[in-house]
This record gives C-alpha cells, sequence and structure tokens, in this order.
C-alpha cells in the first residue's frame, strides 16, 4: 500500500506456517504491500515461545491448523507472554463462529488465505494501533511516574498541599506529620474550609479562594491559630488549576515571624543606637560651637523637607535628617578662633576649613548607618559645573542627597548671621539658589525649596 513506508517503521512479523509454499506466498503478499518488514517463521510451539522472548514481534500471523501445533495453542501463549502484540489469522477458510470466537479470544483479526490482498491493510492496520497503544502506554506510564514522583516530593515537605473546589470544599490533600499541621485526610476530605477554621480566618479564606477562581491570580493569605503550645502563625498561598478548583500550599511560618520579630527588634536597638550616636556627635559639636549646632539644625529641617517636597520615597529621606545634623561634623578639627573669627579669612584659613569635608567624612564612614550618610556629607560642597570641593565632582557624580543637602546649606547660611558678616535674607538666599540653578545646584532640588517657601508666603 502507498505510503506504508513512511508511516511505519520496519515491522518485526513472526509467522506461525508448516506450509512452505504458502509461506512463501505470504511473503510475497506483504512486499507487495510496500511493508517494510523482518519476518521469522516457526511451525513449533518450542520455537514459538523462543521466537516470542528472542525475537519480540511487533505482530504475529499463525495459521489456525498445523500439523504439530495449531493457531489456538499459539494464541493463548501469545496472550500470555506478549498480550500487546497483535495476533492475526492467516488460514483457510473459517466458519462464522469460529471466526467469532477466536476475535473474542483476542485474535486482532483473520485474513483467509483466499483473500491474501488484505493482510497488508490488515497489517498496518493493527501496527498503527499498537503503535498507539504503546504511546498511551508509555504516556500512562510517564504520568504515573510523575504522579509518584511529585506525591514523593510533596511528602518531604514540611506543609500540607490541598485542592479545593471553588465552594471551599477540600478534594485532595498530602501532608507529612509535623505535629501542629498534620491531620488525617478524612479530616479535610468532603469538608469545608469554613468549618474547619475559625470564623474569620475561614471567611478570608473562602474569600481568596473565590478571588483566585475569579482573577486566575496567585493569593497568599496569613493568620494565627491557638495551639496547646501557644499561637502558631501560617501562610497559605492559592493558585489556580482549574475553572472551578485551586491549590493551596499551607506552611508554618511561625519560625519565621520570631526571626523576623528578632530582626526588627535588633534593627531598632542598632537605630537607637545610631541616634545616640548621631545626638553624641551633635551635642559635642553644639559645646564647642553653639553657632554651627543651631545652623545644622536648621539645614536637617530645610533639608528633609525639600526631600519631601521633590517627592522622594521615605527611604531616600531617611538618611538626609542624620548628614544635615553631622554635615559640619569635621569643623571639630578646625579651630574656634577661626570658626569666630569676625573679619575675612586668610587663604590658608580657608583652606583648612574646606577639610572639614574630608575629616567629616573619616569620622562617619565606619558608622553602619545604612543610607549614604558619610558620603553626603563629604559631597555637600560639590557643585555641578565641578566648582565644589574636596574632589571637584561635577552632575550626577553627585550623590542626590549631598545635592538636596547643598541647596538646604547654602539658603540657610545666607538667611543667618554669620562672625564675618550679617544675614543676607531670604530673599537673597533664593535669588542665589535659583540664578545659580542648573550651574551649581540641583534643579529639582532648587525647584522644591522655592516651592517650599512660596507655600509658606516667605
Amino acid at each position: 500500500m502507498p505510503g506504508y513506508e513512511q508511516d511505519l517503521p520496519e515491522a518485526r512479523i513472526l509467522l506461525v506456517e508448516d506450509s512452505d509454499e504458502d509461506a512463501k506466498i505470504i511473503e510475497s503478499e506483504l512486499r507487495g504491500a510496500k511493508i517494510p518488514f523482518v519476518l521469522r517463521r516457526t511451525d513449533t510451539r518450542d520455537g514459538f515461545i523462543r521466537e516470542i522472548s528472542e525475537f519480540a514481534p511487533d505482530v504475529i500471523l499463525a495459521d489456525y491448523s498445523l500439523s504439530t501445533f495449531d493457531g489456538i495453542s499459539a494464541l493463548a501463549i501469545a496472550r500470555v507472554d506478549c498480550p500487546h502484540v497483535p495476533f492475526i489469522f492467516v488460514s483457510g477458510a473459517l466458519d462464522e463462529s469460529t471466526e467469532a470466537k477466536l476475535l473474542y479470544d483476542g485474535a486482532a483479526d483473520y485474513v483467509p488465505k483466499n483473500r491474501l490482498s488484505r493482510l497488508g491493510p490488515v497489517i498496518f492496520r493493527v501496527l498503527r494501533e499498537r503503535r498507539e497503544v504503546l504511546r498511551r502506554k508509555e504516556a500512562e506510564e510517564k504520568l504515573r511516574e510523575r504522579t509518584r514522583e511529585i506525591e514523593a516530593i510533596l511528602h518531604t515537605f514540611p506543609d500540607l498541599y490541598f485542592r479545593l473546589d471553588a465552594t471551599g470544599v477540600f478534594i485532595d490533600y498530602y501532608g507529612t506529620r509535623p505535629a501542629d499541621l498534620y491531620a488525617p485526610p478524612e479530616v479535610f476530605l468532603g469538608k469545608r474550609v469554613q468549618d474547619l477554621l475559625p470564623e474569620q480566618v475561614g471567611r478570608r479564606a473562602i474569600d481568596a479562594v473565590r478571588q483566585v477562581i475569579e482573577t486566575g491570580a496567585p493569593a497568599t493569605i496569613e493568620y494565627s491559630l491557638p495551639m496547646p503550645g501557644g499561637e502558631q502563625f501560617y501562610e497559605a498561598r492559592l493558585s489556580r488549576v482549574s475553572s472551578n478548583q485551586v491549590i493551596a500550599i499551607v506552611r508554618n511560618i511561625t519560625g519565621q515571624r520570631q526571626i523576623e520579630e528578632a530582626l526588627r527588634e535588633s534593627f531598632d536597638r542598632l537605630r537607637r543606637s545610631l541616634e545616640e550616636t548621631v545626638n553624641a556627635l551633635a551635642s559635642a559639636v553644639e559645646k564647642r560651637d553653639p553657632y554651627t549646632a543651631r545652623h545644622e539644625m536648621r539645614v536637617t529641617k530645610l533639608a528633609r523637607a525639600i526631600a519631601k517636597q521633590m517627592g522622594l520615597s521615605p527611604q531616600e529621606v531617611e538618611g538626609i535628617p542624620s548628614a544635615g545634623i553631622l554635615h559640619d561634623i569635621g569643623k571639630l578639627y578646625v579651630p574656634a578662633e577661626i570658626l569666630s573669627k569676625p573679619g575675612r579669612l586668610t587663604e590658608p584659613e580657608m583652606t583648612l576649613i574646606r577639610t572639614h569635608s574630608n575629616v567629616g567624612y573619616d569620622i562617619l564612614k565606619a558608622i553602619p548607618f545604612g543610607p549614604p550618610v558619610a558620603l553626603s556629607v563629604l559631597q555637600h560642597h560639590e557643585r555641578l559645573d565641578g566648582s565644589g570641593y574636596p574632589n571637584g565632582l561635577s552632575g550626577s557624580d553627585i550623590i542626590l542627597e549631598a545635592r538636596i543637602l547643598a541647596v538646604a546649606d547654602v539658603v540657610e547660611a545666607m538667611t543667618s548671621h554669620r562672625p564675618y558678616r550679617p544675614a543676607l535674607g531670604l530673599r537673597r538666599a533664593l535669588e542665589e539658589v535659583s540664578a545659580k540653578k542648573g550651574t551649581l545646584y540641583d534643579p529639582r532640588a532648587v525647584n522644591a525649596c522655592l516651592a517650599l517657601f512660596r507655600k509658606s508666603g516667605s
């Protein structure tokens, strides 16, 4: 038949036949049908059993009657030793009742020897069917293997796995035996989640089930349950698996909660420690130079307001107060007589003043602030065009916190009295930063600063 050789691989055909002439006719018919095949022949019981084992045929052709063996016996052996191999009787004429019995006993088909033209199509059909059967069996075995693998994995997890329908009824369950989570399957299966959990938790659970089914988006809920050893916390992650079912993975997160709480307490202690450090450093400045301390507090307040006006996140604003209160900490190393000198400073004195950024950075760099406090202190006198100090940085090389601090520092310094000059006033200060916006000062920080004072009506 056309196309056989493309559709099927080479078939192993076992022929049970005691007539040489009939065997040659059958082989010739197979070749004429263009079925790619390898043929072996036997006519004895022992030979048949041996060929089944060694040759492993894809299809068996058998005469109904043989001199020392018969097709009925061969069929019985084949149904035990190779039940999935198609068995076709190729014989002389049989009556309808015999043919029906052969098919009932497991034969795939019957082809009379006087109609061998049917043999090719029949073999082609049964080989196709066998191939599909083997494919299904292979797929089924893979599915069973995958199912066993998933079940094994689920049983190794310290979590519970549930499948629920849209009404919150448990329809599947896997679980190991941690004392706080495990219960026999009969506790869950067929029951509603609302009936097994406290009322408020049950309502949250069924709402989450419905939401996941309606939207298809996964959901996570956390809840706590009273237990003999104390309150336990759980996390349930829900995902939709069909139009009316979800799976839920439930995990005890009490230990995680305890760790998180310990970390929060540790962080709070660290934050308090840092605040105490900042306050101690600020106090040292204030005792040495009350003017500088007041200046730092005003700069801090303005810099924080500018950052918020710019729409920065709480995380981005977090380090600005510490940087503001400490931005002139390096002046501790500048002689007091220079800081309070009423007249114009000499160049060597100005050079010494300009070291305060580096000194402040050296004091603060080892303190674990988190936000870039030390770097903000180092860069708060840098300018966008590179004309600042101590490193002549420009543009985006200057961190945002330092650019904000620079605007607040200049505005506050110009509006306040200095030992060497009277206050210049807020108007002059705002004109200064506005005129040099984009050249010396960050445009966003300047605009935010101007907006703040417009709001206040200053």
